[in-house]
Protein backbone atom coordinates (compact mmCIF):
# COMPACT_ATOMS: atom_id res chain seq x y z
CA UNK A 1 0.00 0.00 0.00
CA UNK A 2 3.29 2.44 0.30
CA UNK A 3 4.66 1.87 -2.35
CA UNK A 4 1.52 2.04 -4.56
CA UNK A 5 -0.42 4.90 -2.87
CA UNK A 6 2.99 7.32 -1.67
CA UNK A 7 5.96 6.35 -3.06
CA UNK A 8 5.21 5.93 -6.89
CA UNK A 9 2.36 9.16 -7.10
CA UNK A 10 5.14 11.12 -5.00
CA UNK A 11 8.09 10.30 -7.25
CA UNK A 12 6.31 10.41 -10.16
CA UNK A 13 5.35 14.08 -9.79
CA UNK A 14 8.82 15.16 -8.98
CA UNK A 15 10.21 13.52 -12.19
CA UNK A 16 11.35 15.80 -15.30
CA UNK A 17 11.81 12.80 -17.57
CA UNK A 18 8.38 10.69 -17.11
CA UNK A 19 10.24 7.92 -19.31
CA UNK A 20 12.84 7.56 -16.54
CA UNK A 21 13.78 5.16 -13.89
CA UNK A 22 13.40 5.87 -10.18
CA UNK A 23 15.54 4.08 -7.47
CA UNK A 24 14.33 2.65 -3.79
CA UNK A 25 17.26 1.95 -1.56
CA UNK A 26 15.74 -0.15 1.59
CA UNK A 27 16.52 -2.57 3.85
CA UNK A 28 16.01 -6.30 3.43
CA UNK A 29 12.96 -6.95 5.73
CA UNK A 30 10.79 -9.66 4.53
CA UNK A 31 7.91 -7.26 3.47
CA UNK A 32 10.21 -6.37 0.66
CA UNK A 33 10.96 -9.24 -0.43
CA UNK A 34 7.73 -10.29 -2.41
CA UNK A 35 6.79 -11.07 -5.49
CA UNK A 36 3.92 -8.35 -5.76
CA UNK A 37 6.25 -5.71 -4.21
CA UNK A 38 8.86 -6.12 -6.50
CA UNK A 39 6.61 -7.16 -9.59
CA UNK A 40 4.62 -3.76 -9.05
CA UNK A 41 7.98 -1.88 -8.75
CA UNK A 42 9.08 -3.11 -11.90
CA UNK A 43 5.68 -2.02 -13.84
CA UNK A 44 6.40 1.59 -12.98
CA UNK A 45 10.27 1.41 -13.57
CA UNK A 46 11.46 1.56 -9.92
CA UNK A 47 14.72 0.06 -9.18
CA UNK A 48 14.75 -1.80 -5.74
CA UNK A 49 18.26 -2.20 -4.24
CA UNK A 50 18.58 -3.67 -0.38
CA UNK A 51 21.15 -2.78 1.39
CA UNK A 52 23.43 -5.59 3.20
CA UNK A 53 22.59 -6.94 6.48
CA UNK A 54 23.94 -5.23 9.21
CA UNK A 55 25.12 -2.38 7.74
CA UNK A 56 21.92 -0.26 7.67
CA UNK A 57 23.54 2.16 10.36
CA UNK A 58 26.74 3.05 7.85
CA UNK A 59 24.53 2.57 4.77
CA UNK A 60 21.04 4.01 5.70
CA UNK A 61 20.56 7.57 5.21
CA UNK A 62 17.96 7.79 7.76
CA UNK A 63 19.95 5.62 10.45
CA UNK A 64 23.15 8.22 9.68
CA UNK A 65 21.77 11.58 9.70
CA UNK A 66 18.07 11.88 9.94
CA UNK A 67 16.79 9.80 12.86
CA UNK A 68 19.86 12.02 14.91
CA UNK A 69 18.11 15.30 14.52
CA UNK A 70 15.08 13.83 14.62
CA UNK A 71 15.23 12.38 18.06
CA UNK A 72 16.74 15.98 19.24
CA UNK A 73 13.83 17.82 18.03
CA UNK A 74 11.85 15.46 19.43
CA UNK A 75 13.67 15.83 23.20
CA UNK A 76 13.31 19.47 22.71
CA UNK A 77 9.62 19.67 21.75
CA UNK A 78 8.46 17.38 25.05
CA UNK A 79 10.71 19.43 27.32
CA UNK A 80 9.12 22.56 25.92
CA UNK A 81 5.43 21.36 26.36
CA UNK A 82 6.78 20.10 29.65
CA UNK A 83 7.88 23.45 30.65
CA UNK A 84 4.32 24.90 29.41
CA UNK A 85 2.65 22.30 32.01
CA UNK A 86 1.39 20.60 28.65
CA UNK A 87 0.90 16.74 29.08
CA UNK A 88 1.61 14.69 25.71
CA UNK A 89 -1.37 12.20 25.31
CA UNK A 90 -3.16 10.52 22.44
CA UNK A 91 -5.02 13.63 21.25
CA UNK A 92 -1.78 15.89 20.62
CA UNK A 93 0.84 13.48 20.09
CA UNK A 94 0.77 13.81 16.45
CA UNK A 95 0.89 17.35 16.27
CA UNK A 96 3.80 17.35 18.56
CA UNK A 97 5.56 15.18 16.46
CA UNK A 98 5.02 17.02 13.25
CA UNK A 99 6.63 20.06 14.52
CA UNK A 100 9.65 18.01 15.53
CA UNK A 101 9.31 16.39 12.15
CA UNK A 102 9.53 19.69 10.08
CA UNK A 103 12.38 21.15 12.17
CA UNK A 104 14.49 17.50 11.71
CA UNK A 105 13.95 16.66 8.00
CA UNK A 106 15.82 19.83 6.29
CA UNK A 107 16.19 19.80 2.68
CA UNK A 108 20.06 20.33 3.87
CA UNK A 109 19.99 17.40 6.50
CA UNK A 110 18.70 14.39 4.51
CA UNK A 111 21.45 15.47 1.13
CA UNK A 112 23.87 15.51 3.80
CA UNK A 113 22.87 12.18 5.09
CA UNK A 114 22.75 10.41 1.63
CA UNK A 115 26.78 12.62 1.16
CA UNK A 116 27.71 11.06 4.04
CA UNK A 117 26.55 7.60 3.04
CA UNK A 118 28.42 7.57 -0.56
CA UNK A 119 25.42 7.22 -1.97
CA UNK A 120 25.09 10.33 -3.70
CA UNK A 121 27.23 11.44 -4.92
CA UNK A 122 28.42 8.05 -5.21
CA UNK A 123 31.48 8.07 -3.54
CA UNK A 124 32.73 4.02 -3.25
CA UNK A 125 35.37 5.15 -0.40
CA UNK A 126 33.26 7.33 1.55
CA UNK A 127 33.28 3.81 4.45
CA UNK A 128 35.99 2.16 5.66
CA UNK A 129 35.84 -1.44 4.38
CA UNK A 130 36.40 -2.78 7.83
CA UNK A 131 32.69 -1.85 8.21
CA UNK A 132 31.96 -4.88 6.16
CA UNK A 133 33.37 -7.36 7.34
CA UNK A 134 32.00 -9.94 9.38
CA UNK A 135 32.15 -9.76 13.46
CA UNK A 136 35.33 -10.93 15.23
CA UNK A 137 34.59 -13.18 18.74
CA UNK A 138 37.37 -10.65 20.77
CA UNK A 139 37.34 -13.13 23.53
CA UNK A 140 37.96 -16.78 24.65
CA UNK A 141 37.21 -16.82 28.17
CA UNK A 142 34.42 -18.96 28.61
CA UNK A 143 31.19 -17.44 31.07
CA UNK A 144 28.26 -19.34 32.85
CA UNK A 145 24.61 -17.98 32.80
CA UNK A 146 26.01 -15.90 36.56
CA UNK A 147 29.05 -15.64 38.24
CA UNK A 148 30.48 -18.63 40.47
CA UNK A 149 29.93 -16.95 44.05
CA UNK A 150 31.31 -17.93 47.71
CA UNK A 151 27.82 -18.44 49.77
CA UNK A 152 27.99 -15.23 51.96
CA UNK A 153 26.84 -17.39 55.33
CA UNK A 154 29.70 -16.93 57.79
CA UNK A 155 32.88 -15.79 57.96
CA UNK A 156 35.13 -17.78 55.42
CA UNK A 157 38.24 -18.44 55.66
CA UNK A 158 40.51 -18.86 52.93
CA UNK A 159 43.10 -21.70 53.04
CA UNK A 160 46.11 -20.89 50.48
CA UNK A 161 47.82 -23.75 49.39
CA UNK A 162 51.88 -23.84 49.69
CA UNK A 163 55.02 -25.24 47.81
CA UNK A 164 57.48 -27.03 48.68
CA UNK A 165 61.41 -26.45 47.21
CA UNK A 166 60.17 -28.59 44.70
CA UNK A 167 57.55 -26.34 43.69
CA UNK A 168 54.83 -29.63 44.84
CA UNK A 169 52.13 -28.55 47.39
CA UNK A 170 53.21 -28.83 51.21
CA UNK A 171 50.83 -28.40 54.44
CA UNK A 172 48.15 -25.74 53.46
CA UNK A 173 48.06 -22.62 56.08
CA UNK A 174 45.18 -20.60 56.93
CA UNK A 175 44.55 -17.00 55.82
CA UNK A 176 42.28 -14.37 57.05
CA UNK A 177 43.69 -12.18 54.52
CA UNK A 178 42.90 -10.23 51.53
CA UNK A 179 44.58 -13.10 48.80
CA UNK A 180 45.74 -10.53 46.81
CA UNK A 181 48.32 -8.81 49.13
CA UNK A 182 50.27 -12.16 49.90
CA UNK A 183 53.70 -11.61 49.20
CA UNK A 184 54.90 -15.07 48.41
CA UNK A 185 54.93 -15.45 44.55
CA UNK A 186 54.02 -19.03 44.84
CA UNK A 187 51.27 -18.72 46.31
CA UNK A 188 50.12 -16.16 44.63
CA UNK A 189 50.37 -17.83 41.74
CA UNK A 190 48.61 -21.52 43.10
CA UNK A 191 45.70 -18.82 44.45
CA UNK A 192 43.55 -20.59 41.62
CA UNK A 193 43.90 -24.04 43.57
CA UNK A 194 42.62 -22.25 46.87
CA UNK A 195 40.03 -23.78 49.31
CA UNK A 196 37.25 -22.02 50.85
CA UNK A 197 36.34 -23.31 54.86
CA UNK A 198 32.93 -21.85 56.67
CA UNK A 199 33.83 -21.56 60.09
CA UNK A 200 30.80 -22.60 61.83
CA UNK A 201 29.97 -21.40 65.10
CA UNK A 202 32.16 -23.07 68.23
CA UNK A 203 29.94 -25.01 70.47
CA UNK A 204 29.33 -23.72 73.97
CA UNK A 205 30.42 -24.95 77.44
CA UNK A 206 28.11 -27.16 78.95
CA UNK A 207 28.36 -24.31 81.93
CA UNK A 208 27.39 -21.66 79.68
CA UNK A 209 24.33 -18.65 80.63
CA UNK A 210 21.58 -18.82 79.02
CA UNK A 211 21.92 -16.02 77.25
CA UNK A 212 24.66 -17.05 75.52
CA UNK A 213 22.73 -20.16 74.59
CA UNK A 214 19.75 -18.09 73.75
CA UNK A 215 22.36 -15.79 71.45
CA UNK A 216 24.40 -18.76 69.83
CA UNK A 217 20.44 -20.71 69.12
CA UNK A 218 19.56 -16.95 67.39
CA UNK A 219 22.61 -16.82 65.28
CA UNK A 220 21.72 -20.93 64.18
CA UNK A 221 18.20 -19.97 63.25
CA UNK A 222 19.64 -16.98 61.33
CA UNK A 223 22.50 -19.49 60.04
CA UNK A 224 19.74 -22.14 58.80
CA UNK A 225 17.60 -19.31 57.15
CA UNK A 226 20.80 -17.93 55.14
CA UNK A 227 21.61 -21.01 54.25
CA UNK A 228 18.10 -21.88 52.69
CA UNK A 229 17.66 -19.03 50.63
CA UNK A 230 21.30 -19.74 49.27
CA UNK A 231 20.30 -23.25 48.08
CA UNK A 232 17.76 -22.10 46.58
CA UNK A 233 19.97 -19.24 44.49
CA UNK A 234 22.40 -22.34 43.72
CA UNK A 235 19.68 -24.54 42.73
CA UNK A 236 18.73 -21.41 40.18
CA UNK A 237 21.67 -20.98 38.87
CA UNK A 238 22.69 -24.79 38.76
CA UNK A 239 19.43 -25.11 36.16
CA UNK A 240 20.31 -21.86 34.15
CA UNK A 241 23.58 -23.53 33.61
CA UNK A 242 22.20 -26.46 32.40
CA UNK A 243 19.89 -24.87 29.98
CA UNK A 244 23.00 -22.56 28.80
CA UNK A 245 24.93 -25.97 27.88
CA UNK A 246 22.41 -27.46 26.67
CA UNK A 247 21.55 -24.61 24.22
CA UNK A 248 25.60 -24.38 23.34
CA UNK A 249 25.18 -28.28 23.10
CA UNK A 250 22.44 -27.83 20.66
CA UNK A 251 24.12 -25.05 18.92
CA UNK A 252 27.18 -27.15 18.53
CA UNK A 253 26.12 -30.83 17.74
CA UNK A 254 22.81 -30.35 16.15
CA UNK A 255 22.61 -31.20 12.65
CA UNK A 256 21.97 -28.27 10.25
CA UNK A 257 19.12 -27.80 8.72
CA UNK A 258 19.34 -28.11 4.46
CA UNK A 259 18.70 -25.16 3.22
CA UNK A 260 15.73 -25.21 0.39
CA UNK A 261 16.60 -24.27 -3.23
CA UNK A 262 14.51 -21.41 -3.45
CA UNK A 263 15.83 -19.97 -0.04
CA UNK A 264 16.95 -16.14 0.04
CA UNK A 265 20.09 -14.82 1.30
CA UNK A 266 20.06 -11.31 2.63
CA UNK A 267 23.70 -10.99 3.91
CA UNK A 268 24.73 -9.35 0.44
CA UNK A 269 23.07 -6.33 -1.59
CA UNK A 270 20.33 -6.85 -3.59
CA UNK A 271 18.79 -5.98 -7.06
CA UNK A 272 15.22 -6.72 -6.35
CA UNK A 273 13.63 -5.47 -9.36
CA UNK A 274 15.82 -7.41 -11.53
CA UNK A 275 14.49 -10.60 -14.07
CA UNK A 276 16.19 -13.26 -11.69
CA UNK A 277 15.15 -12.38 -8.88
CA UNK A 278 11.65 -11.44 -9.39
CA UNK A 279 11.47 -15.35 -10.87
CA UNK A 280 13.11 -16.40 -7.89
CA UNK A 281 10.09 -14.48 -6.16
CA UNK A 282 7.23 -15.50 -8.65
CA UNK A 283 8.81 -19.47 -8.04
CA UNK A 284 8.50 -19.49 -4.51
CA UNK A 285 5.32 -17.53 -4.60
CA UNK A 286 3.98 -20.49 -6.84
CA UNK A 287 5.34 -23.11 -4.59
CA UNK A 288 3.66 -21.67 -1.63
CA UNK A 289 0.57 -21.56 -3.37
CA UNK A 290 0.92 -25.12 -4.17
CA UNK A 291 1.18 -25.93 -1.71
CA UNK A 292 -1.53 -24.16 -0.50
CA UNK A 293 -3.52 -25.97 -2.86
CA UNK A 294 -2.12 -29.50 -2.53
CA UNK A 295 -3.26 -29.31 0.88
CA UNK A 296 -6.84 -28.08 0.33
CA UNK A 297 -7.19 -31.19 -2.08
CA UNK A 298 -5.25 -33.21 0.97
CA UNK A 299 -8.26 -31.83 2.63
CA UNK A 300 -11.03 -32.62 0.47
CA UNK A 301 -9.90 -35.76 -0.82
CA UNK A 302 -9.96 -37.21 2.83
CA UNK A 303 -12.88 -35.53 2.68
CA UNK A 304 -14.94 -37.33 -0.27
CA UNK A 305 -12.63 -40.89 1.04
CA UNK A 306 -14.93 -40.50 4.13
CA UNK A 307 -18.15 -39.87 1.91
CA UNK A 308 -17.27 -42.58 -0.15
CA UNK A 309 -16.56 -45.12 2.71
CA UNK A 310 -20.18 -44.13 4.63
CA UNK A 311 -21.73 -44.36 1.26
CA UNK A 312 -20.52 -47.93 0.82
CA UNK A 313 -20.98 -48.96 3.96
CA UNK A 314 -24.42 -48.18 3.78
CA UNK A 315 -25.01 -50.47 0.71
CA UNK A 316 -23.52 -52.88 2.62
CA UNK A 317 -25.99 -53.01 5.23
CA UNK A 318 -28.91 -52.48 2.90
CA UNK A 319 -27.52 -55.93 0.89
CA UNK A 320 -26.95 -57.46 4.53
CA UNK A 321 -31.04 -56.55 5.21
CA UNK A 322 -31.74 -57.71 1.76
CA UNK A 323 -30.35 -61.40 2.25
CA UNK A 324 -31.83 -61.35 5.83
CA UNK A 325 -35.45 -60.65 4.03
CA UNK A 326 -34.77 -62.96 1.60
CA UNK A 327 -34.17 -65.86 3.70
CA UNK A 328 -37.05 -64.74 6.06
CA UNK A 329 -39.10 -64.71 2.60
CA UNK A 330 -37.66 -68.21 1.28
CA UNK A 331 -38.73 -69.53 4.86
CA UNK A 332 -41.94 -68.60 4.64
CA UNK A 333 -42.57 -69.72 1.11
CA UNK A 334 -41.31 -73.15 2.08
CA UNK A 335 -43.46 -73.32 5.53
CA UNK A 336 -46.14 -72.28 2.70
CA UNK A 337 -45.70 -75.05 0.22
CA UNK A 338 -45.90 -77.84 3.07
CA UNK A 339 -48.76 -76.19 4.20
CA UNK A 340 -50.69 -76.92 1.20
CA UNK A 341 -49.18 -80.23 0.65
CA UNK A 342 -50.50 -81.67 3.47
CA UNK A 343 -54.25 -80.02 2.51
CA UNK A 344 -54.03 -81.65 -1.09
CA UNK A 345 -53.25 -84.84 0.96
CA UNK A 346 -56.09 -84.66 3.45
CA UNK A 347 -58.38 -84.62 -0.01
Amino acid sequence: MWLEKDFEPASAARMKNKDGYRLLILDGHNSHCTYSFCRFAEKHKIIIICLPSHTTHVLQPCDVGVFGPLASCWKSEVNKAARGHVPITKSNLISHYAKARVKAFQQSTIKAAFRQTGIWPMDQDVLDPIVFEPSLNMTTKSAQPLPAIIPDLVPIELILPTLDDNGNPSTPTTSNSDPTSATDLSTATNLIRARFRLAILTPLHHTASRQDLRLQNSALFDLLYRADQQIQADYAQMRLMDDENGRLRQRAYAKAKKKGKDQRESSDARHMTSMENLEKLARSDWKAEMQGTFKLIRERGKTQEKEVANHNKKVLEQEKRERVLDKQYAAEMKKAEAEAEKQVARW
